[in-house]
């Protein structure tokens, strides 16, 4: 399993936000690095000259440990003794402050916050499908606005910016994080909802059909290498679907990036597949803004926001048409 697939299940396990935390490893060192002049390892750059790892085992302060899954599980329990139930950006507040505890907390927290979402290899695992809006969500035509969701960070956010402004230290930049959270709790929905309570893009194509077929599978538990009703994986899930309607395609993701033809993202319709550009992780587009996908062990297939897998990150393949 990809390394962030691995940080997102465990940290949703532990109560904590996995975008949040994901953002935070990306800041530090999810690419592998290690920081603090030789000194800080790891994907949350542990440091054993006066941080986090002051107190563990002699051999337990290096990067292999601080990259294992008990180091890694080691870093999140104690992220959920400072963040557990937060989302957002109170919980990469809490993290950077309260745990991490960096020279530039406010530095860190704006450049976590800014990855908040957006983690090569989370393959969608940092997005649980579905959830329940917060009470007071309106909505007007085809946008739905989550007005709790955005008081609570904007309500964070100013706090952020007077205790900056009080300490005489640089603030945040507040028009930009404004304009960031309002657009986090917006979100366009459809009357005619698919599969699952999502909105399709209709259309009665044989991509729409494969789209449709795989939204019915929403539900479905993920199982490595599976590929039937019993339980499917990202490429597994995508075979499925189009094998229903008579398309035979390669079993792999990295495989069915080669199927089909290259599409922008501009031009996606449900049924064309977004393929991570290091081959580990597939998705099917299913309209409206939405995919289809079979995440990581832990889950089930769900629908996720299109916004979770950017053209950097993903590139696009018609299988039809």
């Amino acid at each position: 399993m990809p390394r962030a697939h691995y940080i997102a299940q465990e940290a949703a396990r532990l109560g904590l936000d996995p975008k949040a935390v994901l953002a935070i490893a990306q800041h530090e060192g999810l690419s592998g690095r290690i920081g603090d002049g030789g000194h800080a390892f790891g994907p949350f750059q542990l440091n054993n000259a006066g941080g986090v790892l002051t107190n563990q085992p002699a051999g337990h302060q290096n990067n292999d440990w601080a990259w294992s899954n008990q180091g890694i599980i080691w870093a999140l329990k104690r992220m959920a003794t400072v963040a557990g139930g937060l989302t957002g950006r109170q919980a990469v507040t809490a993290i950077a402050s309260r745990f991490e505890r960096p020279a530039d907390v406010q530095g860190e927290i704006n450049d976590a916050w800014s990855h908040y979402g957006h983690v090569s290899g989370a393959g969608g695992a940092i997005q649980s499908g579905g959830a329940t809006p917060s009470p007071g969500t309106i909505q007007v035509g085809n946008t739905q606005f989550d007005q709790g969701q955005y008081k609570a960070q904007l309500a964070m956010t100013m706090m952020q910016d007077a205790t900056a402004r009080a300490t005489g230290t640089q603030p945040p930049d507040l028009l930009t994080q404004m304009q960031a959270i309002r657009a986090a709790a917006t979100t366009k929905v459809s009357n005619a909802a698919g599969a699952g309570g999502i909105p399709l893009g209709g259309g009665s194509g044989i991509g729409s059909k494969a789209a449709h077929i795989a939204g019915k599978q929403v539900g479905t538990p993920y199982v490595w290498g599976g590929e039937s009703k019993a339980g499917f994986d990202c490429s597994g899930l995508v075979q499925f679907a189009y094998s229903r309607l008579g398309i035979k395609l390669p079993r792999t993701a990295a495989e069915q990036g080669q199927a089909g033809r290259a599409v922008s993202y501009k031009n996606l319709k449900p049924g064309d597949i977004l393929v991570e550009n290091n081959g580990d992780h597939v998705v099917m587009y299913a309209g409206n803004g939405q995919v289809v996908q079979a995440p990581h062990s832990g889950t089930n297939v769900q629908y996720s926001p299109l916004s979770y897998f950017p053209s950097s990150q993903y590139y696009a393949r018609r299988i039809v048409g």
